[in-house]
């Protein structure tokens, strides 16, 4: 895309500042691995699930410790990500293990 259209167009309907205010969210501990684990390109947005772990895994009797896995959407503009939405978290033992995640009612 030709820079001044691109310009023009960013000027004309700017992202919304909370688009990137997820991150404050997610992903800050540094003492934590953080893995992009599976990216799906959709018609309706990218889909990306993102495991986070302790470095290393001690998962407790009572299930601390457990690996966490994040599932966000994100809807594009061209190249650029439009919004990001936090979709699901889980924990679970399999750490970068992902399965279709249903709502069961419960």
């Amino acid at each position: 895309m030709e820079p001044e259209l691109a310009s023009e167009l960013f000027a004309a309907d700017p992202i919304p500042a909370e688009t990137f205010a997820i991150y404050d969210r997610f992903f800050t501990d540094e003492k934590k691995l953080n893995t992009l684990r599976l990216i799906v390109n959709t018609d309706s947005g990218v889909f990306v699930a993102c495991s986070e772990a302790d470095s290393t895994l001690n998962i407790q009797s009572d299930c601390t410790g457990m690996p966490m896995q994040h599932l966000f959407l994100v809807t594009m503009f061209g190249l650029n990500p439009r919004s990001i939405m936090h979709l699901a978290s889980s924990e679970t033992v399999g750490f970068g293990k992902f399965s279709i995640w249903t709502d069961d009612g419960e």
